[in-house]
């Protein structure tokens, strides 16, 4: 999933239970429910990794990454500053929190070298769609897919 969807539906989350700790345990549980759906994200058209395992992000990884990172911002600020609670901020953060530990190439490496991280790294590749092919021919209606379980959520929860 994108980061804007898992930022936006743990942040969702943790203002619907009203509590920031447990917004953000849910937001994080949610980054796991979410990455077993099919879905589109910049790692759909990278096969490059290291022997380790490890992620390589190459310019257009990054660049998706800084674009996904700004929609969200840009998101966050215009439709929703009424919602930017501390229950949500932690949900967001939960959320997010997965994809920040387990695929950011700065640290991935020594995470992967603990024992919770490799724990976190093999469940959370567990989950993932792994035909790339497939989710490549349609990526499109895969991120469509998550803007409509985004508006979900939110017409939910009456955000």
């Amino acid at each position: 999933m994108l980061l804007t969807t898992h930022i936006l539906i743990g942040g969702a989350i943790g203002q619907a239970v009203g509590n920031a700790p447990l917004g953000f345990a849910l937001g994080a549980v949610s980054h796991f429910a979410l990455d077993a759906i099919p879905h589109f994200d910049p790692g759909i058209w990278s096969d490059v990794t290291k022997e380790s395992g490890e992620n390589i992000w190459d310019k257009k990884i990054w660049a998706f990454v800084a674009v996904d990172l700004l929609a969200t911002l840009g998101l966050l600020i215009v439709l929703l500053p009424q919602s930017l609670s501390l229950p949500f901020i932690a949900g967001a953060l939960g959320g997010a929190s997965v994809d920040l530990i387990d695929n950011v190439p700065f640290w991935q490496r020594k995470i992967h070298q603990t024992r919770i991280g490799k724990q976190i790294g093999k469940f959370h590749n567990s989950l993932h769609f792994v035909k790339k092919e497939i989710l490549r021919k349609n990526a499109m209606a895969l991120l469509v897919v998550q803007v409509v379980i985004i508006g979900l959520i939110f017409w939910l929860i009456e955000l």
